[in-house]
């Protein structure tokens, strides 16, 4: 079972148990740090993306009691981190997360994996791997990251791709499924343009 199975059973079974705090701190703890490294990538700048981990924090906290479990946890985590990502970017203060300083348990989490996966980022990124992907558009990046990096089935991509207030029918999905698979296929022909061009032209 993959990781992310594992997480999903576990934040189940203590929200079948009526333990909501200790499925926040199993999902936040167990698919916290992919989240990190997803907002990273796709915010390009590591206080941004702990703002929108923070933020994605406490959508959890606030969501999870009322999770209908049309999708896996995982999926619907990265549904949460896409929109908190696009209320921060509609934000002009842009920093409603929460703090390093906070004395929740929830607080002291966030800080532990931001911490923990800022040392990860800084010695397993590549940096002509990062050049490319930063050269692409946010949207294409994170299509790229769940097909790829986190090797999502193109239904649970879609549905991870969902906007806020978007139509979330098996028909919905599936036309956001074809659409995510023909943009993917530009996507990679983008790469290969990109990655063959001279470094520094």
């Amino acid at each position: 079972m993959s990781e992310g199975g594992a997480v999903d059973l576990e934040v189940r079974a203590e929200l079948a148990a009526g333990r909501v705090g200790p499925a926040v701190h199993a999902l936040v703890q167990g698919l916290g740090p992919e989240i990190y490294g997803f907002l990273c990538a796709t915010l390009r700048d590591d206080d941004a993306a702990g703002d929108v981990f923070g933020m994605w924090s406490e959508d959890v906290l606030r969501g999870l009691a009322t999770f209908r479990g049309d999708a896996s946890l995982r999926t619907w985590s990265y549904a949460l981190a896409r929109h908190a990502a696009a209320r921060w970017r509609r934000d002009p203060l842009r920093r409603r997360g929460v703090r390093a300083d906070d004395a929740s348990a929830v607080g002291q989490l966030v800080h532990e994996l931001r911490s923990r996966t800022s040392v990860w980022r800084r010695t397993e990124v590549k940096d002509r791997v990062r050049a490319l992907r930063d050269a692409l558009e946010v949207e294409e990046q994170e299509l790229l990251i769940l097909r790829v990096d986190r090797a999502m089935e193109w239904d649970e991509v879609a549905r991870a791709l969902l906007d806020e207030g978007e139509e979330a029918s098996e028909a919905a999905v599936k036309k956001k499924s074809a659409a995510a698979r023909k943009r993917f296929e530009r996507i990679k022909e983008k790469l290969k343009a990109l990655a063959a061009k001279p470094q520094g032209g």
